[in-house]
């Protein structure tokens, strides 16, 4: 588990470091942000952002639980936690992932993955189901 600290930033420290990372990250080009990233997050938390986007994304493909489980490697509490903070978060914040994600220049090849993951991972009725095959 990636280690935090319990103790709490007072509001205007918050507010003063939230407006730093944002102004970091707001001009930051793809290259850039792959240098920074591991000097702003360790290995283990950038991992959970990969894993969370999956998971984001997959949810917003109507992916089953299990089958999102299986493609992100996570457990399904995972899974349903996320589904529950989205459900927190105004739809068009999420659409700003949803947006960025649909337009990015390789999701071909990340519903690719996702269907040979799946069909390899998952028993056969499910793939079957899944991508309405006789």
């Amino acid at each position: 588990m990636t280690h935090v600290s319990r103790k709490n930033l007072k509001s205007n420290e918050e507010k003063i470091y939230k407006e730093a990372l944002i102004t970091l990250l707001s001009n930051t080009s793809a290259k850039q942000l792959e240098q920074v990233l591991p000097i702003l997050a360790t290995k283990t938390e950038i991992t959970m952002l990969y894993k969370r986007l999956a998971i984001i994304y997959l949810l917003s493909q109507n992916y089953s639980i299990e089958e999102i489980s299986t493609l992100a490697k996570t457990t399904n509490q995972t899974i349903i936690r996320i589904k529950y903070q989205l459900k927190d978060t105004p739809k068009e914040d999420i659409q700003i992932i949803y947006k960025k994600i649909n337009s990015w220049k390789n999701i071909t090849q990340l519903k690719m993955l996702v269907k040979s993951t799946l069909n390899t991972r998952l028993p056969s009725k499910l793939v079957k189901k899944t991508f309405n095959l006789p």
